[in-house]
């Protein structure tokens, strides 16, 4: 299994790496489910110490990378360590994103999971919307924002709005997720760092985002307590008042006659009688 925190290929040479990658790609078939997993399934995904936020306790082990674009809400975004080391998977993992995204669905990065439950928070530096796809051997595992409610999302794309308060349901398994996102710098790339994300098979956005997906524009499923979307609300706010919405949704499912099985860690059945 390799490590994808050690230093790896593009670093040697990283414009022969990157034609290799494109060159690997010419003529083959769009890569499938299938092939992401058995990629994911050799490499080791590390430990981010960066994202306190989506743990669900302390101890939580958080297993995750960006791939692509990497950037924050005050600079611009730039190539990613791990891409830079890992240019075929990043490479493949671009290729089947747009498989299975929405037809005109653009991103600059993607984040990949790797067997934790995300807790409810917000991310901090999306711009537009966010599309995830979730691989392997697992039981639950859903997605749930506050503005959409339960996603299943187990071989099936999802959008959602990342900047909205956000968890992943209790599984049991082996859970990979991949986000496709844009992160927030991605237009204010370097022509080199841009160049680079092209050859990699990213379908980068011309403009930014943010104003196509903005938190306000969705209705807040459950309204038995007071809160409105603004300037004046912290994301501890939103998240705790994600958090009681999610209460209320359990407790909506837990009434449903439809419930399929004594498994409580299967929301599916639930989400696809109420979306009938």
């Amino acid at each position: 299994m390799t490590d994808l925190s050690s230093a790896s290929e593009l670093e040697r040479s990283p414009r022969e790496d990157i034609e290799a990658v494109w060159d690997d790609k010419k003529g083959g078939d769009p890569p499938t489910a299938r092939d992401v997993l058995a990629a994911l399934r050799s490499v080791e995904v590390p430990v981010n110490e960066n994202r306190q936020n989506v743990k669900s306790d302390k101890d939580a082990e958080i297993r995750s990378c960006t791939f692509g674009a990497l950037g924050r809400s005050n600079s611009a975004a730039r190539v990613s360590e791990t891409s830079r080391k890992r240019p075929r998977l990043t490479r493949l993992l671009a290729e089947f994103g747009k498989t299975v995204v929405p037809e005109g669905f653009p991103f600059a990065s993607i984040q990949l999971n790797h067997n934790y439950a995300s807790a409810m928070h917000c991310d901090t530096s999306n711009d537009g919307a966010s599309c995830i796809f979730a691989l392997g051997d697992f039981h639950g595992g859903e997605l749930w924002a506050l503005d959409r409610g339960v996603l299943p999302c187990h071989g099936e794309p999802r959008v959602f709005n990342g900047n909205q308060p956000h968890c992943t349901m209790p599984f049991r398994g082996e859970r990979y997720s991949l986000i496709y996102f844009s992160t927030a710098g991605h237009d204010r790339l370097a022509p080199k760092d841009a160049q680079i994300l092209d050859f990699l098979g990213f379908p980068l956005p011309t403009e930014r985002l943010t104003h196509t997906y903005r938190a306000a524009s969705f209705p807040v499923p459950h309204l038995e307590h007071p809160y409105t979307f603004g300037f004046h609300v912290t994301t501890e706010e939103r998240c705790e008042a994600a958090k009681r919405a999610l209460e209320n949704w359990k407790e909506d499912w837990a009434a449903t006659p439809c419930k399929a099985d004594d498994d409580d860690t299967t929301f599916a059945a639930a989400a696809a009688a109420a979306a009938a």
